[in-house]
């Protein structure tokens, strides 16, 4: 009954706090990055905001929400686009208010050097955090259900269900990081995948959101219990209990993820402000870690994880 209660306790704190990859998320992939920029990059980045912390960059559009949608409204668009799991995604971007058009644009101004220091600033804080979106797999795709917010599902000894969209934001995040602060974990992902990091660095936006949206389709989607197209459920429809081999498998796409996005948008700040480097080893790798402070709502799927 003891472990019930707090299940019960800190899944409520989470479900408050969730966020496009949440902020752990997205801090992660800034701390990724800053470890492959240029030395050119970082000193147009000083210029610009007085330090290089992307990782401090990476959550400003989320906690900046409102003040974002007065100055440009429209833009909690940006995040996401709705590419279909099952038929065309003709009309995934209407009017360019959406994920890969922005992003194209904003990487634009970052690479104008005719541009205003605020423009090129406010265009590559949008740009480091968009990078991220565009690898959540359920910010590419859609089943007729909201990118996953209208899908419920359980995890094992879980009493609580939760939208499938925020497990992938946060929830297998924070499985994944256990006691790890993002920076600690952000240093074993590129530690876990530096053979990789080369081969992650090809493409463009409209390749790497081809990739998302597969990985949708095939991975969020697809491998869930009896899934069918357009699968959007009534109020009162059976929660989809997910299977251990769903979230092992998840598990290892995310953090596959938020490494290429991490790896991506030091590609793009590079591109476009610094000199072209094909040094993108990974150093820094005995960096000391910052303090942290570590809330109840990042125990919640860590409570889980522990379950298994």
């Amino acid at each position: 009954m003891a472990m019930r209660a707090l299940l019960l306790v800190v899944f409520g704190l989470f479900a408050s706090t969730v966020h496009a990859w949440g902020n752990d998320g997205h801090r992660i992939t800034g701390y990724i990055a800053d470890t492959l920029l240029t030395e050119s990059t970082r000193q147009h980045l000083r210029e610009l905001f007085g330090d290089d912390d992307l990782a401090r960059l990476a959550t400003l559009l989320d906690d900046n929400r409102e003040q974002i949608e007065t100055q440009h409204p429209g833009a909690a668009r940006w995040h996401y686009e709705n590419r279909r799991v099952c038929g065309s995604d003709i009309q995934a971007c209407r009017q360019g208010q959406c994920l890969t058009s922005q992003l194209e644009h904003f990487i634009q101004v970052a690479r104008d050097e005719t541009a205003t220091r605020n423009a090129r600033a406010e265009a590559i804080t949008i740009l480091v955090h968009l990078l991220g979106d565009l690898h959540q797999p359920l910010h590419l795709a859609d089943n007729g259900d909201r990118g996953g917010n209208d899908t419920w599902v359980r995890f094992p000894r879980d009493p609580e269900p939760h939208r499938l969209h925020e497990v992938w934001d946060s929830g297998i995040v924070r499985m994944n990081m256990r006691r790890r602060s993002p920076y600690a974990y952000a240093q074993m992902l590129l530690r876990r995948f530096n053979s990789r990091l080369h081969a992650w660095r090809i493409g463009d936006v409209n390749s790497w959101a081809v990739e998302t949206h597969r990985i949708g389709v095939a991975e969020a989607y697809r491998t869930l219990p009896d899934f069918s197209c357009a699968m959007r459920a009534p109020p009162d429809a059976k929660i989809i209990s997910l299977p251990a081999e769903y979230i092992a498998s998840s598990r290892s796409i995310v953090a596959e993820q938020l490494t290429k996005a991490g790896v991506r948008i030091a590609v793009v700040l590079n591109s476009a402000l610094g000199e072209h480097s094909e040094d993108t080893a990974v150093s820094n790798l005995d960096g000391h870690e910052p303090p942290i402070l570590k809330g109840i709502s990042s125990m919640a799927f860590l409570v889980v994880s522990l379950l298994f």
